[in-house]
């Protein structure tokens, strides 16, 4: 197999890189083959901790690539944080809810606020149907304060938004679709437009567990305009999650945010918490 340089822009060699043996004279980093894995009870925390320790490699990877090329406001390291989780009211319906705060630069220059909330309904166990809402304060400048910038370099959305998931799997990895329809209503605070845009998403997502607590993440979503522009970004993320309690999770990886004219690396570090507040049946 013929190998060419491995870029950010590149998240499909990335993804086969990380599920796939990879080696030293591939990737410039020491790394050896994949063994022939015994499949019994007791051998698997050492096919665990190997599995950890390539989630580790790869992310590694990828900072080095890309701290050597930040240079420019668009190549700024940056952090995305977030809160997410799905409250189960009841055996059909569940209520969604996000809150992210975005920057420009590591921890410094905030790019944008979002609030998201959404109520699903739940078609069987693999299927979900949501109806959303998200508002969002944003900056989209990366210098503040430069020669000629706005007053205030802001927009103001309103989002609506209908979504469907999917998923499936198995022991060892579970494969999770998600289809957003969004309509997008903005209000520019400098020329006071308002101006209106639908915006369709895909996501395709895989997680592998690590033991009981432990889990590795990659997932791929693109973007698309419906009207001029057709496409309008692309997110590949890559990273490690720890089950806290049974409804509560931390997560961190790297994501890269890719637009027509510019890149973005992005360190995102994320909480959930799903509680079930299904009354219990008492036998």
């Amino acid at each position: 197999m013929k190998w060419t340089k491995v870029g950010v822009s590149q998240p499909l060699l990335l993804y086969f890189a990380f599920f796939n043996p990879i080696t030293e004279a591939q990737t410039g980093i020491l790394l050896k083959p994949r063994p022939a894995y015994n499949t019994s009870p007791y051998y698997m925390p050492v096919y665990k901790h190997h599995f950890m320790k390539r989630i580790a490699v790869t992310l590694v990877f990828l900072i080095s690539i890309i701290s050597a090329k930040a240079q420019t406001g668009s190549d700024e390291w940056a952090t995305w944080y977030l809160y997410f989780g799905t409250t189960r009211v009841s055996e059909k319906f569940s209520i969604f809810t996000e809150f992210q705060l975005n920057y420009w630069e590591m921890n410094k220059n905030r790019n944008q606020t979002l609030y998201v909330g959404a109520l699903n309904y739940h078609l069987n166990k693999k299927a979900t149907f949501s109806l959303g809402y998200a508002y969002s304060d944003f900056d989209p400048s990366f210098g503040d304060g430069l020669p000629g910038a706005p007053v205030t370099n802001k927009l103001l959305e309103n989002r609506l938004f209908q979504q469907f998931n999917y998923s499936h799997g198995n022991e060892k990895v579970k494969w999770a679709h998600r289809f957003r329809q969004e309509q997008r209503f903005f209000n520019n605070l400098d020329t006071r437009v308002l101006d209106t845009q639908h915006r369709f998403r895909y996501r395709l997502q895989a997680t592998v567990p690590i033991g009981e607590k432990y889990y590795g993440v990659i997932n791929d979503e693109i973007f698309l305009n419906l009207q001029n522009q057709f496409y309008n970004q692309n997110r590949f993320f890559i990273g490690i999650g720890r089950h806290i309690t049974s409804n509560s999770k931390v997560q961190l990886g790297y994501l890269n945010v890719d637009f027509r004219q510019a890149n973005y690396h992005r360190i995102w570090i994320g909480f959930s918490f799903n509680p079930d507040l299904r009354k219990k049946s008492t036998p």
